[in-house]
């Protein structure tokens, strides 16, 4: 076991034995996990109003567009983004369904 790794599970244990005197559980989550990142969600949502089967003549023009976009996404995209950009999660356990809403 190299150091990181050993690092990684001492940390582990002084949190969960932290968490459990206050009564909190610990969902882990995996190690990479898109669809609970926000920012991956919002990178996914560029790429596909900006990219999305289009053509752009010169590396100005795309840039241009990427900076327009992002100037004016709260105004043009605000009802996708809300939508998009949640902290809605479920959890499934094997007896139950746990939602958060944050």
């Amino acid at each position: 076991m190299n150091l990181w790794r050993m690092y990684d599970a001492l940390y582990c244990f002084f949190v969960t034995t932290w968490a459990k005197s206050p009564g909190i559980h610990l969902q882990f989550l995996p190690t990479y996990s898109p669809n609970l990142n926000i920012i991956e969600q919002l990178c996914k949502f560029t790429k596909k109003e900006i990219l999305n089967a289009r053509y752009y003549d010169s590396p100005t023009l795309f840039h241009q567009t990427i900076n327009t976009f992002f100037q004016n996404i709260n105004k043009d995209y605000l009802p996708d983004l809300q939508k998009l950009l949640t902290l809605n999660f479920q959890f499934f356990d094997n007896d139950t369904t746990h939602s958060y809403e944050a």
